[in-house]
């Protein structure tokens, strides 16, 4: 909101007194629409149990495809992997390759139990269910183990802005995998 609809007192008051943090940021400060979403993104995670398994950033050009590897165990009752980007438009794709070589696409996935996608202008997301990682269809078969985010950008979209356009398509990206995980590590 603008600074005259939010009260950051009371926003800072509720965030130090629940052990959590307040975060401005400014648009007009150079903030991207990828750097925003990571700082959102960073204080949710900072706030909940979970795990996150990777965040880093690069960036990818029209014809390249990228494979992030992620690593489930079978301590993990839920995965969420995620892709955001700074231009909205629908030119980056996101599908899963399952440790038993099942590829999970957008198309795919509305048809699978225990699996959800979720997409914007900006974003691509999964959320695996437990039922779906341990397998519950065939229990002998569990998808623990490395999963693949193929993060690829498909040549229509260079296509469709025209040749001029080729030094700018690049687009920076940033990609997230987060587990819901019984394992837990104690160092002493």
């Amino acid at each position: 909101g603008q600074p005259s609809q939010v009260d950051y007192n009371t926003l800072n008051t509720l965030a130090t007194g629940t052990g959590g943090q307040l975060l401005e940021v400014d648009m007009g400060a150079g903030y991207s629409a990828k750097a925003l979403a990571q700082q959102f993104k960073s204080v949710i995670v900072n706030g909940l149990t979970i795990n996150t398994a990777a965040d880093p950033d690069g960036i990818i050009f029209p014809g390249q495809e990228f494979r992030h590897e992620i690593i489930i165990t079978p301590y993990d009752a839920k995965a969420v992997f995620s892709i955001n980007w700074d231009t909205p438009s629908d030119a980056l794709t996101l599908a899963l390759l399952t440790p038993t070589c099942e590829l999970i696409t957008p198309e795919s996935a509305a048809n699978t139990p225990g699996i959800r996608f979720n997409t914007d202008v900006r974003f691509r997301m999964y959320v695996i269910d437990e039922s779906y990682l341990r397998n519950d269809a065939d229990p002998s078969q569990p998808r623990s183990g490395t999963w693949r985010m193929v993060v690829s950008y498909p040549d229509e979209f260079l296509r469709a802005r025209g040749p001029a356009a080729v030094a700018e398509v690049g687009e920076h990206y940033s990609y997230d995998a987060l587990t819901d995980s019984s394992l837990k590590l104690d160092v002493t």
